[in-house]
């Protein structure tokens, strides 16, 4: 019922509940208990309606202002905002909902995110919101002389079991810090954060304007695996002119010269265009463990096929061969699969070499 009422109904019946659940009284009262239950369900339902896209912000603020500067349905406010930002990445909440804010909430809303995807290790954070992180670091307030506050949030979270307060300083200490091969070295060996959150955080929100090339010659090779087996899964960084700079210097300053490929590399054909790995390395990994990844060596290789050298092409031919007829695809769809994935990587694939993979059948 409470759905299809008009808005100043729905505004009037919640300040009443308001009042009503403000009452300070010695004994217990199921009745101030049930006007809190009711505010918090309502809500939640209208912040939930927001990320569905079935409300307006303006709409919930004119009916739940007054509610949400009170402390206790703040809480739940801001909790619930923190659940949906998981569940619904995607969610362009600058507009709508990150501006409505308080700086103290952006921050703790900052926090959660990047604790929630590390400590639930589980979880994969399938579509990093950029944007949303930067909307929500333009607005935070310092952690250090706040922690008391955010901390305290983090442990009324649907993580505050598995969060501590040594944590929080940990991560405040990361995102201070500046930009260098220690600093990733020393998140991936301590294993308290995800190192290629932090990484991405570092890359593009808090110290996307720094130079960030120079330190990575020193960058341990577990660290840039660790970087490029989950960076393939997203696009969506693609896009971003920090990680894609990066991309380029690593594939030539160190992916490209790196012999044999190392055993921890998740081995797919966007992988294998991240990191540019050299032929070479790709032959000794056939001759010692057979066609086991012959559908993503033998697309990378069509791509190669100009630096084979010609002691080689035979070798390289029988693995192109193979892994297009074990594709069941036509000539045209498999160029295109190739053409898409090279995009994605943003490797460069011209005119010429794609007609002639299509005569290379």
């Amino acid at each position: 019922m409470y759905q299809t009422i008009p808005n100043q109904i729905k505004q009037d019946f919640i300040n009443e509940l308001y009042k009503k659940s403000l009452y300070e009284i010695e004994t217990e009262n199921y009745y101030v208990q049930f006007c809190r239950e009711c505010i918090s369900e309502l809500l939640i339902i209208e912040i939930d309606g927001i990320f569905l896209e079935k409300n307006e912000y303006n709409e919930f603020f004119d009916i739940f202002g007054s509610v949400i500067e009170n402390e206790f349905f703040n809480e739940i406010y801001i909790r619930r905002i923190g659940e949906n930002f998981i569940s619904l990445t995607k969610f362009d909440a600058k507009k709508k909902i990150v501006n409505q804010l308080s700086e103290k909430n952006c921050t703790y809303l900052f926090i959660y995110i990047i604790s929630y995807y590390s400590i639930n290790k589980l979880t994969n954070w399938k579509f990093i919101n950029v944007k949303l992180l930067e909307n929500l670091w333009e607005r935070h307030i310092s952690l250090q002389n706040n922690a008391t506050e955010i901390i305290e949030q983090m442990r009324k979270s649907n993580i505050g079991h598995k969060f501590t307060k040594e944590m929080y300083f940990k991560l405040v200490e990361y995102i201070n810090s500046n930009v260098s091969d220690e600093l990733y070295n020393k998140v991936n060996n301590e294993k308290i954060f995800d190192v290629f959150y932090i990484w991405i955080i570092k890359t593009c929100v808090t110290n996307q304007n720094s130079l960030v090339l120079p330190w990575i010659k020193n960058l341990e090779i577990d660290v840039q695996i660790e970087i490029f087996n989950k960076l393939f899964e997203h696009d969506e960084l693609m896009e971003n002119e920090n990680v894609y700079n990066w991309i380029e210097s690593m594939r030539y300053e160190s992916f490209s010269n790196l012999y044999p490929i190392p055993k921890n590399l998740t081995i797919t054909l966007r992988t294998l265009f991240l990191t540019n790995i050299c032929i070479k390395s790709i032959l000794k990994y056939v001759h010692e463990k057979g066609c086991l990844y012959q559908s993503a060596f033998g697309a990378y290789l069509l791509v190669k096929m100009y630096e084979t050298p010609c002691e080689n092409q035979d070798e390289v031919k029988e693995i192109v061969k193979g892994a297009f007829i074990n594709s069941n695809q036509e000539i045209d769809d498999y160029v295109k699969m190739i053409k898409q994935e090279c995009y994605a990587c943003r490797s460069k694939l011209n005119y010429v070499p794609k007609e002639k993979m299509k005569e290379y059948f």
